[in-house]
Parts: structure tokens; C-alpha cells; sequence
């Protein structure tokens, strides 16, 4: 009886491991993506780079280390911005307000997404962020990390002003600063041109005016340079 039991039993067993095994999730990263959020911003730490993205600023991810070596601190003049018909020049940067949300924390990915106004002037106490109507120019930055990774990918999409007219908006761009950290590479070439270092312009769809909202990809590497 004893015998028959446990040659009965252990094929089961079996089985139920094996099944199991089958359904096994994939090896992880070595380093899983950590985001720590408090008031000041967003901290993500890949395992290879940590990068803030802070609260206070609308022009996306302000400093990035690297082990213990900072590689890349951000310019006022840093992120998105855009020159109206009168030549003056508006900047995400100068919203003090945007909105940040944490879309996926891990443990292989993270999300942050930023969404800020591009202004001419500090905003005032009165000022509402985002507003539907009227609204300045908007940008929304999504920032993915990889696990183990010193790549950040950066999908930016730009929206003009409402009730502005066509044309209102001569240029916009996106700057990284003019250190030797990030290294850019433009994902899709038919949306953006490099100007000079670190400053990309989007194409206009029609002379000089920029058409909205664009959407373009860019893949942003802080990680050591060639020896």
C-alpha cells in the first residue's frame, strides 16, 4: 500500500513542477529600477544612472550620476521652448507648477511623465496650470528607464497655443544642455534636425510655422563615452 501511494503521488508532483516551470517569469535584472517621489520630485535609479526629475522645474529631468560622478546637470535655458510672432521666447522651464506623474515603477521599468506650459514670464500666484482653453503652448515629456541601463528613452510632444493664428509660432526646440552628457540619438529623423550641439529643432510642416501637437522620439545615453 505504502509503495503504491508514493508511486502514485510523485507523477503529480512532477507534473505540478513542471507546469510551473513553464510559467516561470524571465530572469531579472541584475539591478531592478527603483523611483522614490517626495515633495521636491522624482528620483529614478536604474542600477546604472540615478536621474531627478524635479516638481519645481517644467523642463523634465534636472541632473543625472553616475556611480558617483555627476554627468549631466541641466541650464535654465534647458528642455522645451518655442518663439512666438513677436520674437519673444517661451520656455517649459518657467513653469514652476507641471504635472507629474509616476506611469509604471518597475521592478524592470519605470515611467515619469511631465507635463508643463511654456511661458514668457514667471508664472503668477493666479495662474492655473494646464488650462483647457487659452492655454500657452504645452509639452508632455515621457521618460522610460531600463533596468541595468544608462539609456533614457524621451517621447516629447509639443502643442501650440490655442486660439492663436497659423504661424503664430515660428520655431520650436528641445535642448540638453552643452555638456558631453547625453549623447542624443533622434529616433525619428523626419521630426527633428540638429541645430548645433545638445539643441534640436522640430521640422515645420509648412515654412516656418510648427503645426500641432508633433510627437518625436529621442533616445538620451549617459553612459561613459568611447575610451
Amino acid at each position: 500500500m505504502t509503495t503504491r501511494s508514493v508511486h502514485t503521488v510523485l507523477p503529480c508532483v512532477l507534473a505540478a513542477l513542471s507546469v510551473g516551470t513553464l510559467h516561470a517569469a524571465e530572469p531579472k535584472a541584475a539591478h531592478a529600477v527603483t523611483v522614490l517621489e517626495n515633495d521636491r520630485g522624482v528620483v529614478v535609479d536604474t542600477g546604472a544612472i540615478v536621474v531627478t526629475v524635479p516638481k519645481t522645474w517644467g523642463a523634465g529631468i534636472s541632473a543625472v550620476t553616475r556611480g558617483d560622478q555627476e554627468v549631466f546637470r541641466a541650464t535654465p535655458t534647458d528642455g522645451p521652448s518655442c518663439e512666438d510672432a513677436s520674437g519673444a521666447r517661451c520656455r517649459a522651464a518657467l513653469d514652476k507648477t507641471p504635472a507629474i506623474a509616476i506611469e509604471e515603477a518597475g521592478p524592470d521599468r519605470a515611467v515619469v511623465r511631465v507635463e508643463a506650459r511654456s511661458l514668457d514670464r514667471e508664472p503668477g500666484p493666479d495662474d492655473v496650470p494646464l488650462a483647457p482653453t487659452d492655454a500657452p503652448a504645452r509639452n508632455v515629456l515621457v521618460y522610460t528607464f531600463e533596468a541595468d541601463s544608462a539609456q533614457v528613452r524621451l517621447s516629447w510632444t509639443f502643442t501650440p497655443p490655442q486660439a492663436l493664428p497659423a504661424g503664430s509660432f515660428a520655431h520650436a526646440a528641445i535642448r540638453f544642455g552643452s555638456g558631453a552628457a547625453p549623447v542624443v540619438t533622434i529616433l525619428d529623423e523626419g521630426a527633428l534636425r540638429q541645430e548645433e550641439p545638445g539643441y534640436y529643432r522640430l521640422r515645420p510642416v509648412a515654412g516656418e510655422a510648427v503645426a500641432g501637437p508633433r510627437t518625436c522620439e529621442l533616445s538620451l545615453d549617459f553612459g561613459p563615452g568611447p575610451e
